[in-house]
């Protein structure tokens, strides 16, 4: 980016972050960004629209249940996850994404040390998306489409944008069209999430100073 520009974005660090317990009790997780359903809209399934969170899994234990809700859950331990759902075994290797509906029944097994997993969550009737992992070396131009919003979380390493320094866990929403530049060496989620404009956030424009080279 040359001097003078601007982009659209909300940093997210995850210093911010609280700690709150699932649903069902049976674990913690930090919420990293979600799109609530307007007041006069009728509830969507998981009272939002979507939600990016990060939980821990400290054992064997049930996940909690969201009907009307599509799960992608990626493994960020180096010794992944391994899952059981609707009776099958799933192993998630670090980084990997697996898919699941809300209705499922799912547990969380051989797990011997504290794991963490990145969540996205998308109420069905509402909101439509997917959760990848990229690798960062270098430089990279990340873009926002047209009413859609989409949260960059930095897994390990570091990703500079101008003189802004991501840290692991730390994370920027870019909405509407909105573009930014990251460079480093870092491990980046990217969750991209559609869903109708009114659901959008507005972000208002931050200047980002650039770096000296």
């Amino acid at each position: 980016m040359s001097d003078g520009d601007i982009a659209f974005f909300e940093l997210l660090p995850a210093s911010a972050r609280d700690t709150v317990r699932w649903q069902n009790g049976r674990g913690v997780t930090q919420e990293v960004a979600v799109g609530l359903t307007e007041p006069s809209a009728p509830e969507s399934a998981g009272g939002f629209d979507w939600r990016v969170s990060i939980a821990s899994v400290d054992g064997d234990v049930d996940f909690s249940a969201y009907p009307g809700v599509d799960r992608y859950l990626m493994a960020l331990t180096p010794a992944g996850l391994d899952l059981v759902v609707d009776g099958e075994a799933v192993g998630i290797r670090q980084f990997w994404v697996h898919r699941f509906e809300g209705e499922s029944v799912v547990a969380s097994v051989n797990v011997t040390e504290p794991a963490q997993d990145l969540n996205l969550m998308l109420t069905r009737s509402r909101a439509a998306g997917e959760l990848t992992a990229l690798i960062l070396d270098g430089t990279l131009t990340i873009e926002s489409g047209p009413e859609e919003v989409v949260l960059v979380i930095v897994l390990d390493g570091a990703a500079r944008l101008g003189e802004v320094l991501l840290g692991a866990q730390d994370a920027v929403r870019l909405a509407n069209g909105a573009r930014c530049e990251l460079s480093g060496v870092a491990n980046l989620a990217i969750a991209r999430i559609r869903a109708s404009s009114s659901l959008n956030p507005v972000i208002e424009p931050v200047e980002i100073p650039r770096a000296d080279p």
